[in-house]
């Protein structure tokens, strides 16, 4: 009998079965299906963002946990295994971005700054029946996000900054955010900038970095205006009424930092 041949046939088979066996990882409610030889970029390409796309698992003990999490830059050559991950987006903590905006009416460029976090509300249909009732219905205390500007027309957007239980990340840092900090309101398709009543007809034009030529998204609908992702460092954000106002390059002198390993994302390649 040949025991050399009979060890190699059952070495490459067992080599062969290895490299072909399933494992099944679980991330969020999907089950993504991988190889021994598979890595944790299986799991972040999932996302339809991957470039923003983070992996996180937690490890529970009987008296703390631990979180691990991974990125397209830290993703590779970590073997995954039959375990449950949870797919995120950027910015998380540890983030700190920033974009440009350029708000103008008329041709009037305007510079926002933080609203008072205290604000007292009018009364709307039902009025007071109470004796000697406040000039207001009630006081709303709004709080800090992560998502603000120091007067410099530039969005500061980094989450760790909020209270723990009121942090907001990922898809969910939005353009809306920055409106509550400024105190711009939105009402159907109109939008009402501090000073100003509400007017219909803005338009946003959005730019990934602000030395783009032209924008990636043009829109008029409140909505989406409200619904712009922040995620891209250096981008720049137009939001008009009336003639449209020129860009500043004021963003590129300020800084990103990423605490999740290696540098902050970009589209740009």
């Amino acid at each position: 009998m040949n025991y050399k041949f009979l060890f190699t046939l059952v070495f490459c088979s067992l080599f062969v079965l290895y490299y072909i066996t399933l494992i099944v990882v679980q991330v969020d409610d999907i089950t993504v299906f991988s190889s021994y030889y598979g890595d944790a970029c299986n799991i972040v390409r999932q996302s339809k963002w991957p470039t923003f796309a983070v992996v996180t698992r937690q490890e529970e003990g009987p008296f703390t946990f631990n979180t691990e999490r991974l990125t397209m830059e830290t993703c590779g050559y970590r073997f995954m295994y039959s375990q449950r991950w949870t797919l995120e987006h950027r910015p998380l903590v540890g983030d700190h971005i920033h974009l440009g905006i350029a708000v103008s009416i008329n041709g009037h460029q305007i510079t926002l700054r933080d609203r008072n976090m205290t604000e007292h509300i009018p009364y709307e249909d039902f009025h007071p029946t109470c004796n000697n009732p406040p000039k207001y219905a009630y006081t709303k205390k709004w709080y800090h996000t992560g998502v603000h500007t120091h007067c410099d027309n530039i969005v500061h957007v980094h989450p760790w900054s909020a209270p723990r239980k009121l942090r907001v990340t990922g898809r969910e840092v939005t353009l809306a955010m920055w409106f509550e900090s400024v105190g711009i309101a939105t009402h159907g398709n109109s939008i009402r900038v501090p000073g100003y009543d509400y007017k219909d007809n803005w338009i946003m034009k959005y730019y990934v970095n602000v030395t783009d030529q032209y924008p990636v998204v043009i829109t008029q609908d409140v909505e989406e205006i409200s619904n712009l992702w922040l995620v891209d460092h250096h981008g720049f954000i137009k939001l008009f009424h009336g003639s449209e106002p020129d860009k500043s390059l004021d963003v590129l002198g300020y800084y990103s930092k990423s605490r999740l390993g290696g540098k902050y994302p970009s589209r740009i390649k």
